[in-house]
C-alpha cells in the first residue's frame, strides 16, 4: 500500500499538472470533484456506478489515516502525463507510474498483478500450469503472464504481449474474454 502521507503529497502535486485523480482505498474507488464525477458517469456509464465522490481526497485520507492501494491519474492538460511520470520517477522511487495512453496507474513498486497472483497461488497451493490469465497491456500484464501457465492476449493487446501469449483472442469490444 502507498503510505497515506505519500499518497496525499502526490495528490496535492498533481493539481499543478491539470490531472483528475481517482484513488483505490479499501477496495473502493473514490474521486474528487463533482464535475469529474459527472463527466466520468456520462463517459463510462454503469462502470462508474460504484465510484464514491469525496469533496477533498487529501483531507479524507488524512482524517481517516488510510493507505492507498493505487492512484489513477487522468491527464487533462497537454504534457501532463509525461510531467507526472517524470515527477514520480525522480521524486518517488518507491512508486511506479504505468501508462496505457489514457491514464496513469501509480502504485507501490513491487505491487504487480504477477506478484499478487504468485502470492495467492502460493497461499492456495496452485501450480503455475493451473493458472490462466488474460491481458492487453505489456507494462501492466507482463508480470501476470510470467507467473501463469496459460496466457491469452486480447486482440487489442500490444504486440509485445501478443508475442508472450499462448493464444490471441478477440478484442475487448468483441467479447474476447468469453472467447478465451
Amino acid at each position: 500500500l502507498i503510505p497515506v502521507d505519500t499518497a496525499c503529497e502526490v495528490l496535492k502535486r498533481r493539481k499543478a499538472y491539470g490531472i483528475v485523480a481517482t484513488i483505490h482505498v479499501q477496495n473502493e474507488v473514490m474521486i474528487q470533484g463533482l464535475l469529474p464525477t459527472l463527466i466520468g458517469r456520462l463517459s463510462y456509464g454503469k462502470d462508474t456506478a460504484g465510484v464514491l465522490y469525496r469533496r477533498d481526497l487529501v483531507k479524507y485520507l488524512r482524517q481517516n489515516r488510510l493507505d492507498v492501494e493505487s492512484l489513477q491519474m487522468f491527464p487533462v492538460a497537454p504534457n501532463s502525463r509525461a510531467k507526472t511520470m517524470a515527477l514520480i520517477e525522480k521524486e518517488y522511487p518507491q512508486l511506479v507510474a504505468d501508462s496505457d495512453g489514457n491514464h496513469l496507474d501509480i502504485y507501490l513498486r513491487g505491487n504487480t498483478k504477477g506478484a499478487a497472483i504468485a502470492a495467492l497461488a502460493k497461499h492456495l497451493s496452485v501450480a503455475k500450469e493451473d493458472i490462466v490469465c488474460i491481458g492487453d497491456n505489456t507494462e501492466n500484464d507482463s508480470t501476470m503472464f510470467a507467473v501463469s501457465g496459460l496466457k491469452f492476449a486480447m486482440g487489442n493487446a500490444e504486440q509485445t504481449l501478443k508475442d508472450m501469449a499462448d493464444y490471441v483472442v478477440a478484442g475487448n469490444d468483441e467479447d474476447g474474454v468469453a472467447e478465451a
